[in-house]
């Protein structure tokens, strides 16, 4: 059964940019947990919309990687 989303680091809909290419902008379209228990999130980038990734939490909650925005 999932989580409910309040259990999550990452909410929907948070913005974030990778602190290397900072004109890049990706949006969490939806948070999971696998296996392990490690949270994940699906990205889009909001330039081209068609772009799309799955990160940890700890990556996009590292501060020399990303920033929220």
């Amino acid at each position: 059964m999932p989580e409910p989303a309040a259990d999550y680091r990452i909410k929907i809909g948070q913005r974030f940019h990778p602190v290397a290419h900072t004109s890049a902008i990706w949006q969490a379209m939806s948070v999971y947990r696998d296996a392990q228990g490690l949270e994940h999130a699906t990205l889009m980038d909001e330039a081209g919309r068609l772009d799309k990734k799955t990160l940890s939490a700890s990556v996009l909650l590292d501060r020399s990687q990303y920033r929220l925005i």
